[in-house]
This record gives structure tokens, sequence and C-alpha cells, in this order.
């Protein structure tokens, strides 16, 4: 025991002796630290990637179907409102998976940006 209390006491000294090792350590720890918050906004879970994944092809199919149905007249005007409303569902949905959070009280704007902003 007494042999260990030594090394501690020698390593103690030496790192008195060098307070850069000592800054090192602690930039480390904290370059670490940032670099593992930095990965917060992606989506963690790999199931819920290829949910994103899903919604973000089903809203490239929807917004065209509606845009088909919008050129060929006011016929199908409640068609295209029922997609509408599912694409901004989908929207929703993957924002919260992207962002983490749940999104019931944000505005559609908010919802479309937060779709852009996740790179979906």
């Amino acid at each position: 025991m007494t042999k260990l209390w030594e090394s501690v006491k020698a390593l103690g000294r030496w790192l008195a002796a060098r307070p850069a090792v000592i800054a090192a350590a602690v930039g480390t720890l904290v370059g670490a630290f940032v670099m593992v918050r930095s990965k917060e906004n992606q989506i963690g879970r790999l199931k819920d990637a290829f949910e994103a994944q899903r919604i973000k092809a089903q809203v490239a199919k929807d917004e065209a179907k509606a845009e088909l149905l919008t050129e060929q007249a006011n016929v199908h005007a409640d068609e295209v409102a029922e997609i509408r409303t599912q694409i901004t569902a989908s929207k929703r949905r993957a924002a919260e998976l992207a962002h983490a959070r749940s999104l019931e009280d944000a505005s559609d704007e908010e919802i479309a940006k937060l779709f852009r902003d996740s790179g979906l």
C-alpha cells in the first residue's frame, strides 16, 4: 500500500510541475463534450431515420399529385386540400423526428421551415 501511495504522490508532483498537461486534459474533455452536444439535432435512431426518409418521399409524391390536380382545374379542389393537409402532417412528423421534440403548437410556416432546415 505504501508503494502505491508513493506512486500517487510522485504522479502529483509530476503533474504539479507540468500545468500544460492538466490544461491539455481539460481542453480535451471540453472538446469531447462540445462534439457530443453538437450531434443533438441529428436523428438519433436508425428506425426514426428510415421513417423520416419514407416521409420525405411521401411528401414529394403528395406535392407532385397536388400540383397536377391543381393544374387540371378547380374540379379537384377538395382533394388538393386533403393532400395539402396530409403534406403538413407528414412534414410535422418528420420535423419532430429530426428535432426530437413535440411540435403540436407550431404553425404550418414554422413546420415548413423546420422541415427544410432539417435537411429532409
